[in-house]
């Protein structure tokens, strides 16, 4: 409707319109009119019944913006070479590991089973429930990680819980901290915790990308038939950094728990320590900042979504009706101001197809009308219009 009004204003710009004419004119005309546009038109998601729904699809179409935004960047080199939209995998996975750690919330399974394989593969012979070892870090977190003081060298001491004492029982004497007791109760070293899970998990994770990326680049015979050994390169390439960069993404984020205990105060020390431990695991991303996109965005996604859902939501999102409609309206508007002043940014042909469909005007009859890029060809529009509709 907004495109049907700025060509007919712009067929009558001969005329001497009214004052009333001229401001519309210039409000259609502007560059903004289109995101204006499809920014209100963002209101029909509200329509949607299901509350989830609406939040999955606005949480996608803001991923997805967020990434053309990346791509624009980068056309404009105004960007460092380090930026990229792996800077978005620090930020997900400290929402990810504060809401499985801290239990306000749900995450998605896929990303709790690989969190979790780190404390339930920390020892050979005691398995600790992950449900248990989530409790005891949320009990720990919530009186600033005191000391650890082992229950076979005072066998009197109180524990935190009664969850915990099983655990704290087998945990080796010399370990002074709380939550390397938690983590790791058989390796009284945090480094060498890290080394042993890296070599066990790393072996795991490069059998389940290799199967992957097998896939992927299966499903692609011609790249095997041009080049077959650059192609088992890029796939053997592909798989070790992905590899690496899930196994140290999560061997680094339970190490710096017991990090930041050794390091910081004891004021410092809470249920936000979880946040920054996850930051510093999502830092390893930087391994495989070019290859790994889709996995960013997914984790950014899903940790949008768990911080929506978590238990304790920030309290100025109920002061608007509707967020998950305000945040899609946004997505569209700034989708569109991409497409209208860096198309090269969308870089999925899908959406551009869509953009081009509902941006561009119909034509009833190709060939019959001219480029309407003067009143003259608009008039001429018009005039075949109006021959070719039955009398």
């Amino acid at each position: 409707m907004v495109l049907r009004l700025q060509l007919k204003l712009e067929s009558y710009q001969r005329k001497a319109p009214s004052r009333v004419l001229r401001i519309l004119k210039d409000a259609l005309l502007s560059p903004g009119a289109p995101s204006c546009a499809a920014a209100l038109s963002g209101i029909a998601l509200a329509s949607i019944p299901s509350q989830d729904a609406r939040l999955t699809i606005s949480t996608y179409v803001f991923t997805k913006t967020m990434e053309y935004l990346s791509n624009a960047l980068h056309i404009s080199d105004r960007t460092p070479w380090w930026f990229g939209s792996w800077t978005l995998f620090p930020f997900a996975l400290a929402q990810l590991f504060k809401v499985l750690l801290n239990g306000e919330g749900d995450i998605p399974l896929i990303y709790h089973k690989a969190l979790m394989t780190f404390p339930s593969t920390g020892t050979d012979h005691v398995r600790v429930p992950g449900h248990q070892t989530l409790t005891q870090m949320a009990d720990v977190a919530r009186i600033r990680f005191p000391k650890f003081k082992s229950a076979i060298l005072f066998p009197h001491k109180e524990n935190i819980s009664e969850v915990t004492k099983s655990v704290f029982r087998e945990a080796h004497p010399a370990i002074r901290h709380m939550s390397c007791a938690i983590s790791h109760p058989k390796y009284v070293s945090c480094s060498g915790a890290w080394v042993a899970y890296c070599l066990r998990q790393f072996q795991m994770n490069a059998q389940l990308f290799s199967a992957f990326y097998s896939i992927l680049f299966l499903s692609k015979l011609g790249s095997f038939r041009g080049s077959p050994w650059e192609t088992i390169s890029r796939l053997f390439n592909r798989t070790i950094k992905t590899s690496a960069f899930t196994t140290f993404a999560v061997a680094t984020s339970w190490s710096a728990l017991c990090l930041c205990q050794r390091l910081l105060p004891t004021k410092f020390l809470g249920p936000h320590v979880f946040y920054l431990s996850g930051f510093l695991g999502g830092l390893t991303a930087f391994i495989d900042r070019k290859e790994s996109r889709l996995l960013f965005l997914d984790a950014a996604r899903s940790a949008i979504l768990s911080w929506w859902k978590s238990k304790r939501q920030p309290r100025y999102l109920h002061r608007f009706l509707s967020p998950d409609v305000l945040l899609f309206m946004g997505s569209i508007a700034a989708l569109n101001i991409l497409y209208d002043f860096r198309p090269k940014a969308i870089t999925s042909k899908g959406t551009r197809d869509m953009m081009r469909l509902l941006r561009d005007m119909p034509r009833p009859s190709e060939g019959s009308l001219k480029d309407a890029s003067s009143p003259v060809s608009l008039n001429n529009n018009e005039e075949c219009l109006q021959q070719s509709a039955p009398k």
